[in-house]
């Protein structure tokens, strides 16, 4: 029998891990439609997100429908989450870059630095 803190351990993990996935999600789609108007770019977003999770768990028509209204009812909390959290997760990201690019070849940092800005080929 599993206990009861291992329960509650792994839902707390899976729940830290959603709430990321869809943050970086969020950030990669806003990131790419950072020039259009924010209406226009969170209906990207949002859109985005709706396309993985349909295409990784074939959602009815129905259940669409209601996350759709899930992610626009709780947008206005995941912005004001993400602008207190982003200044301190491009640090920390900017620090490891930082650290990695001392140990990459001149070849290997353009390379480098094209993956990180989401120009790779």
């Amino acid at each position: 029998m599993i206990a009861t803190w291992f329960k509650g351990s792994l839902l707390l993990a899976a729940t830290l891990s959603a709430g990321i996935t869809i943050g970086v999600m969020s950030e990669r789609a806003r990131v790419h439609h950072a020039g259009a108007e924010p209406a226009v770019a969170m209906h990207a977003m949002h859109s985005h997100v709706m396309h993985m999770l349909n295409s990784s768990l074939s959602l009815d028509s129905s259940q669409q429908t209601g996350i759709v209204q899930i992610l626009h009812k709780h947008q206005s909390y995941v912005d004001s989450a993400w602008g207190t959290l982003r200044p301190h997760m491009q640090a920390t990201l900017d620090s490891a870059h930082t650290e990695i690019m001392q140990l990459l070849s001149p070849g290997q940092r353009a390379h480098f630095t094209r993956l990180v800005h989401g120009h790779a080929r």
